[in-house]
């Protein structure tokens, strides 16, 4: 679609952006601009790349994606970019096109040079940014409800395990262990829940720390949630305990919860038959567990996004994992959270706990909030 002089004027008066604007003005801002088109699928602009222009949709159809995930959609007459020129930042969101889309570049020359003339319009622009804010946080305090809503679905769906008492397998038997594990992971479930729903509300609720033992839990996992994973199935797991640790004060479900994702995440990372080796260490008065997987390993420039939430690199992975380890690790524990090459190919996740300094820790170490 090639848009005239004229036509392109007649779109931009449609825009509060340009209401400031006389009539010789916009003519003159209109004739500078560069039509483009972009077909279906096709990106725009990418999230974290350089800025040095914004656009203005005149046809189709966009949709605005943030860390992999869908925020809106845009739609004519609208224009997206602009925030990467204001602020001089690489893009904080990628651009795609839903449809085939006609629409007009300003670059950022044309953009500094008519707009820093124009105050009332920068006052139109922080009006129009100020609506799209209140639309995303809408968006976002829906999703928020929807999500607890579930967590209070999901948590009610709990009492079916209250069957499992009903069952007195011998003692010393393998159902015995498993009732066990399966009694202990909806008491798990129901503390996580509850903790959900608390931070919806923003109330707080207790850390759950008490003196465990960390080869124990462990063990525990190994015969537990590793025996039935899908993804360590065809793999070899073994645990060395290389010093001898005491009892000492953490979450254990918490912890859990460490471990296993780690653990998943080494074998997800694994070949077929690919073997994964925790050790368990006691150095500086802190416990170290490290483990090791001889997978594909994590390239230099993702070291440190892995850790981010929402940042994956799995099809479909969500990318919470990681970041749920790392809360738990350096925020609530006070611990520290690495990972690190396997010299002989794959990677080493490792994590270590503070044993004594957590009985010093203050009330707000100890609280959910």
């Amino acid at each position: 679609m090639v848009v005239g002089s004229k036509e392109r004027i007649k779109w931009l008066a449609k825009i509060d952006l340009f209401a400031s604007f006389s009539s010789k003005e916009l003519e003159s801002f209109a004739e500078t601009l560069e039509e483009i088109e972009c077909k279906a699928g096709e990106i725009l602009c990418r999230e974290g790349e350089p800025a040095d222009e914004m656009f203005i949709l005149l046809t189709g159809e966009l949709q605005i994606i943030k860390e992999k995930r869908k925020i809106t959609t845009v739609k004519p007459i609208n224009y997206v970019g602009e925030m990467a020129l204001i602020e001089e930042k690489p893009r904080s969101a990628t651009v795609k096109a839903i449809e085939p889309c006609s629409l007009l570049k300003i670059s950022a020359d044309h953009f500094y040079s008519h707009f820093a003339r124009q105050p009332t319009l920068l006052i139109s622009m922080m009006k129009i940014l100020s609506q799209r804010i209140r639309q995303d946080t809408e968006i976002i305090a829906g999703e928020f409800e929807k999500t607890n809503i579930l967590i209070h679905d999901m948590k009610n769906c709990l009492s079916t395990f209250l069957f499992l008492e009903m069952f007195a397998p011998a003692p010393g038997s393998k159902e015995e262990r498993f009732i066990k594990f399966m009694k202990e992971t909806a008491g798990n479930l129901n503390q996580m829940m509850t903790e959900a729903l608390a931070n919806a509300k923003s109330l707080s609720v207790q850390q759950n720390l008490q003196v465990n033992s960390l080869p124990a839990l462990i063990k525990e996992i190994l015969e537990s949630s590793c025996l039935i994973h899908p993804d360590l199935q065809d793999k070899k797991i073994k645990f060395t305990q290389l010093d001898q640790l005491p009892d000492f004060l953490f979450a254990k479900t918490e912890i859990k919860r460490v471990l296993t994702n780690l653990i998943f995440n080494a074998a997800q990372a694994s070949k077929k038959g690919g073997k994964i080796e925790i050790f368990l260490k006691h150095e500086n008065n802190q416990a170290k567990v490290e483990i090791w997987d001889w997978g594909t390993g994590v390239p230099a420039d993702l070291a440190e996004k892995i850790f981010l939430a929402q940042f994956t690199t799995k099809d479909e992975g969500n990318g919470l994992g990681l970041a749920s380890c790392r809360q738990i690790i350096e925020e609530r524990h006070c611990g520290t959270l690495k990972l690190m090459d396997n010299p002989q190919g794959g990677a080493v996740f490792s994590f270590t706990l503070p044993i004594e300094d957590l009985n010093n820790y203050n009330s707000q170490s100890k609280v959910v909030s």
